[in-house]
């Protein structure tokens, strides 16, 4: 089967898992470097994203040259994903976890990370969809642009009615000043 394909039943897999856990699912383009998924829960206060990784059968993972290109939450690999008659299964894993347990080829002055199934597919990250994420993304709802466009002129303008004290970076009732 061709490796797109594979690609593709792993990806669309893990999207029906998180699905089915509730979670809000959006694919990114396929193909492009980085995060494969960003999904966030349903209250809009957690924001997460996956990277997947997907293999016809439990074969070694390839990571590339890099391992700074590790930039998800999670690390999701999903294997025997054409097997006949049988779900995929996946292992979760941080990306710390996958620069722990990688491996280096060198070959012709050129290294290439793997991970190995040795590795990976143990009990440890079998179906650990229940991680707690390593950080979560603070919830900054934004009013929409007109709003923000007539709050940022009547900031300019000394308030709304000319009289408001200006911000004097203390705070407010939205937290302190610099909070993320």
């Amino acid at each position: 089967m061709p490796k797109q394909t594979v690609g593709n039943i792993g990806l669309f897999y893990v999207c029906y898992r998180l699905s089915r856990m509730g979670w809000n699912v959006l694919p990114t383009s396929r193909n492009a470097k980085g995060v494969d998924l960003v999904i966030y829960s349903n209250d809009d206060q957690k924001t997460l994203t996956i990277q997947v990784k997907a293999l016809s059968n439990q074969l070694p993972v390839g990571l590339g040259s890099s391992l700074d290109n590790l930039i998800a939450d999670f690390v999701v690999v999903c294997t025997h994903v054409v097997k006949p008659g049988a779900e995929p299964v996946c292992f979760i894993l941080e990306p710390k976890e996958v620069r722990d347990l990688a491996v280096v080829n060198e070959k012709d002055g050129k290294k290439y990370y793997w991970l190995q199934p040795k590795q990976f597919a143990v009990d440890k990250f079998r179906d650990k969809w229940n991680t707690n994420p390593p950080r979560q993304r603070p919830h900054r709802p934004r009013p929409p642009p007109a709003v923000a466009q007539q709050e940022n002129h009547a900031q300019a303008e000394g308030g709304e009615h000319g009289d408001e004290k200006q911000d004097d970076g203390g705070g407010d009732k939205h937290g302190p000043a610099g909070a993320v």
